[in-house]
């Protein structure tokens, strides 16, 4: 097992409207070979900045996790990069976990989260239908691989938490340094808000507004 030190947490928050308001935190690795990921892997805002040319390596047994607190994920879609993919040189492997808790430093904690299926990006095992919702292979070969992740709506869960699993399935097949999972993307979305909600919320906003008027007329 390859011992790691982690690195300090990165948070970083995106906004894709109001109703899709995401945070990322990011634990890294180091690579196999017990050093740091290169600097130009280390940026977590390429896993979400819609360029598919550019990634975040994990770094074996790192983590990123997507928190759309309080709303509750729906869907959500990752890009693997790997040239060449399927690449026999270096296969990537990383899981899925649904809830756990973000701690005080900043580092997804995986107590009480559930185990939702594991991506390898040479296609194998590609897709899950569980309890919990499913996970397809959408694309594979040149670049990389890709999967869309589709939560039930009955499976009520705010964080998603990719875990490099890299060195786990692949440690004593691999002949060069391994930084783990590449993600070129990983995008989540909510279950958009009823309309009966929203009305609620702006009849609501109205009545704060009609209030403040008020008092401010009385002053």
């Amino acid at each position: 097992m390859i011992s790691r030190t982690l690195l300090a947490a990165a948070v970083v928050a995106l906004s894709f409207g109001s109703a899709n308001a995401v945070t990322y935190y990011a634990d890294q690795g180091l690579q196999s070979d017990g050093k740091a990921v290169a600097e130009e892997r280390s940026d977590m805002n390429t896993a979400f900045d819609g360029n598919s040319r550019t990634f975040y390596s994990l770094g074996i047994g790192g983590t990123l996790t997507a928190d759309m607190s309080p709303k509750q994920i729906a869907s959500g879609s990752v890009l693997e990069i790997t040239n060449s993919s399927p690449n026999e040189t270096f296969p990537e492997s990383a899981q899925i976990w649904l809830g756990g808790s973000i701690g005080e430093d900043g580092i997804w904690d995986r107590t009480d989260a559930v185990y939702f299926g594991e991506l390898f990006n040479d296609g194998s095992k590609a897709d899950y239908v569980s309890d919990f919702g499913s996970i397809l292979l959408t694309s594979m070969g040149g670049q990389g691989a890709g999967w869309e992740l589709t939560l039930n709506p009955d499976v009520v869960y705010s964080l998603i938490t990719l875990v490099d699993t890299t060195w786990d399935n692949y440690g004593g097949e691999y002949t060069e340094i391994s930084d783990g999972f590449d993600v070129g993307e990983f995008r989540v979305a909510a279950i958009p808000l009823p309309a009966s909600v929203l009305m609620l919320m702006g009849a609501l906003g109205g009545l704060g507004f009609v209030s403040r008027r008020r008092q401010a007329a009385d002053a």
